[in-house]
This record gives C-alpha cells, structure tokens and sequence, in this order.
C-alpha cells in the first residue's frame, strides 16, 4: 500500500476513534443521576445551582422560561393539570451580598408579565436552599392574567456567598392544594453546589463628603451618590453649600423611568436648636415649592414618620434624624390630591462654629423602599 494511502487510513481511523469517544462522552454525561437515582436537570456552575431530578410529570420548558425575563433562566411545566416553575440566579456586584430591595425586585418582575396583578399571602416556608427566607422574600399568591384565568402559586428569593436565587412557581387556581406539595418537592430538589467556599464579601467603598467653608463632615456608605452642580441654585439660595443626587435604575427594565432621588446640604445663620431650626427651613421650602408650582393647591401636610425605616438596612450615624411624609390633603374630603408631589424627606442638623448645616434628603412617596434607609444611614452620619 502506498505511503500516502495508509496516512489517509490512519487519519480515518483517528478520526473515528475520536468520534467514538466523544459519544461515549456524551452518553455519560447525559446518564448522571442524583442520589436517587434521578438524572441531574439543572448543573449550574457558574451560579452555584443543581437541581436533582424533577418531581414526577415536570419537564424542562424553554416557552415558559421565555415568558419571564432575567434573572430567571430556567423553565419548567407539567401537564393535567397545568403547572409552572422558573428558576433564576444573579450575582448582582462582584464581592457584594445582594441587597434585599434588589431581590425583591427581580422576584416581581415576572408578574408584570404573567399577570394584571396580584395578592399576596405568607408563605408555607421560611428556609430554601439552606436559607433563612427574608421579609417580602416569600409569599404564597393570587393573580388574574389578561385572558381571565385566576392563577395561584408561591415565590421565593434567598441569598448566599454574593449570588440572590429566585423560585416562582404558579398553577391554576383550582389545581394549587393538589400542586402545592409538589412545588415544595420542587424546591427541595434545589441544591447548592458547594463552589464558592472562598466567596468574600467586601465592604462596599464608603465616600466622605467635607464642607469647603464650614467644617462638617457626612459619610456615603455605599458610594452611590453623586455630586451635581449647584451654582445656578445658588443664585436663589445663596445658603446653598451643596448638592448630590442618585439616579437608580432597575436592572432589565431599559424603558423604565429611573429612580431619582436627592440630597442638598445649607448653611443657615442665627441661634436655636439645629434640628427644629432644620425642620422649619425644610418644611418652608416644600411649602414654597409647592405654591410656585400650583398657588391652587393647599399647603403640604407633613406628618413624621416613625418605625424603621423601608429598604435594606444600614448602619446609622450618631446624628438625630427626622423623617417626614410630604403630601397635598384637601380639607373637605381628607384625600390625598396631587399625589405627584407626595414626598419622602428626611433630615438631620448640627451646629458648627455660628452656622447650622441642614442635611436634607427627598424623593417621590412610593420610592421610599429604594430610598429611606438610604437617606436615614446618610443622614445620621452628619458631623
């Protein structure tokens, strides 16, 4: 046999071994079972996230898992009767544990989609995956969809080592006490890996903010404000010392409105106690605002706030706060009017040197659960 023929021979046959290979490789993959026996659905190593079998009449489903958006990347359905199940996983910021507000968020966003609105109940667990279940982080639920079917299901969100894990499951409301023990066996079939051993969380970047004439000091401990420019304020307000502003966006909502919120700081003369003195310039100013803006409208109510603060908690500072709810009330009905111009404000004051520096946060009422322990952590640490 010529040289060149047996090269090609050789070549054939290291082609074929190779493929032979490659499908012995396949079949083993593909036979991998858990524990009991079941083959492995999910293998996520990049979130940290197996998923052992399914209970039985459940199938992966690429349709359902296209009805939601991220961070939901896994679709699942069974038949007679009907029933759904997504599965996500996020890591919202390298070397940071997810935020609760962020969680809940991305555990909401699927209902905007799959249905008109909904009611929310307890939920029958307080742990998944090995972890405690957060306030707003679970609830059993009732929703209509648009084409008037009533739908009824559970959901749930947990963190750990820096990766938020989302489960949303729903069936026909009819079929929920015969579905709901599988959705639990469901979620029970939910594992961590055990890759992120030496995961670490570190503290997020904290900024200080200093008086450029007046020595006062406050503290951004999560480095997510940012100054903006002032001087054309000034010109109005001339006690005006400075000006910061947060503008959040909620993560795959590219046509959502952001969220804004703001922060000035003013340097105001003369004697009294700090805060009352702070109050009462805040609270002129909205009343002011408002008049400028509609002088047939009556004045602001502000009503304090009391209990703990909306939002994910933060450390507080030595410095006394006040929290107000802002909002436009007629006097016959006792109904909020004009509900645009309902304000979260929070405030703080001290003294340096002759000057009282007012610290004043503020954004639109229904923000206050991406805002108030913001605005109470910046606030307090006032200086």
């Amino acid at each position: 046999m010529p040289a060149y023929q047996i090269a090609i021979f050789a070549l054939m046959l290291a082609a074929l071994v190779a493929g032979a290979v490659l499908v012995i490789g396949f079949k083993v993959v593909s036979r991998r079972t858990s524990r009991g026996g079941e083959p492995i659905v999910v293998k996520d190593t990049e979130g940290n996230l197996g998923v052992e079998g399914l209970p039985k009449g459940w199938a992966q489903d690429d349709a359902t898992r296209l009805k939601v958006s991220a961070p939901f990347v896994y679709g699942f359905k069974r038949e007679s009767p009907e029933g759904y199940v997504v599965l996500g996983r996020t890591e919202y910021a390298k070397g940071r544990a997810p935020r609760g507000t962020e969680m809940r968020r991305d555990l909401e966003a699927p209902f905007r989609k799959l249905f008109t609105r909904y009611e929310e109940e307890p939920p029958p667990d307080n742990v998944w995956l090995g972890q405690p279940v957060g306030p707003r982080h679970g609830f059993k639920f009732r929703a209509p969809s648009g084409d008037g079917l009533v739908w009824q299901g559970e959901a749930y969100t947990v963190a750990h080592q820096g990766i938020a894990y989302f489960w949303l499951g729903w069936c026909g409301e009819g079929d929920f006490d015969k579905l709901q023990p599988e959705f639990a066996d469901f979620r029970n079939r939910c594992k961590l890996l055990g890759l992120r051993g030496d995961w670490r969380e570190t503290v997020a970047r904290e900024v200080q903010y200093k008086g450029a004439t007046v020595p006062y000091t406050f503290t951004d401990a999560e480095d997510a404000w940012k100054e903006v420019p002032i001087d054309a304020d000034k010109k109005e307000r001339p006690e005006l010392d400075r000006g910061l502003r947060i503008i959040h966006t909620t993560r795959g909502e590219r046509n959502a409105l952001p969220d804004v919120a703001e922060l000035r700081v003013y340097l105001l003369d003369g004697a009294g106690d700090p805060l009352s003195r702070a109050r009462e310039y805040v609270q002129n100013l909205w009343t002011n605002h408002l008049k400028s803006a509609n002088d047939q409208l009556p004045a602001p109510t502000f009503t304090e706030r009391t209990g703990e603060p909306e939002g994910d908690p933060l450390t507080k500072g030595g410095a006394p706060v006040v929290r107000l709810d802002s909002a436009v009330i007629d006097p016959g009905t006792k109904k909020v009017v004009a509900s645009s111009e309902s304000r979260l404000i929070v405030l703080s004051a001290v003294r340096v040197g002759d000057k009282i520096v007012v610290l004043h946060c503020w954004c639109e009422s229904a923000k206050r659960n991406v805002f108030e322990w913001r605005f109470v952590q910046i606030a307090s640490s006032l200086r």
